[in-house]
């Protein structure tokens, strides 16, 4: 499969709708255009996805970053992150958050730094996923994006 990462389309909410909720993941508050998402094909079959929401004029959530079980371990997710990082420098953006449950060893190891809640920037404390879409059980990450 060649890792070709594209901007999803409005017409892909329902393949990314159905990846997010098969790997638990929240759908209310995906954006309808999609706007700073990711997508990967294989084939017709959405094989993952993610995306950056700008938070403010320098902050940006890394949100909704899954790969479809049976493509697990073969690097799509880091390239993935690799891409919405670029993509977040593109938009002026210095600084990615990520809340996760499940991911935050992979975060790490790509540079993101574990942060307590109370240390939260405002621009990460003022959304849906910090105020109770995902659980206070959820880990904050944060990275300060180099300049390329």
């Amino acid at each position: 499969m060649t890792r070709f990462f594209h901007p999803a389309e409005p017409s892909d909410r329902p393949a990314v709708e159905a990846l997010l909720t098969a790997s638990a993941l929240p759908v209310s508050d995906l954006p309808a255009d999609l706007d700073g998402f990711l997508i990967l094909l294989d084939g017709d079959v959405l094989a993952a996805c993610g995306g950056v929401e700008p938070l403010d004029g320098t902050t940006g959530l890394v949100r909704s970053l899954v790969v479809a079980p049976p493509l697990r371990g073969q690097g799509i997710a880091d390239a993935l992150l690799t891409s919405l990082e670029a993509l977040a420098r593109k938009r002026g953006l210095t600084t990615l958050c990520m809340l996760t449950t499940t991911i935050a060893a992979f975060a790490k190891a790509r540079g993101f730094i574990p942060t307590s809640r109370a240390a939260a920037p405002l621009a990460i404390q003022t959304t849906a996923q910090f105020q109770g879409l995902c659980p206070d059980s959820a880990t904050l990450l944060i990275k300060a994006l180099p300049r390329t």
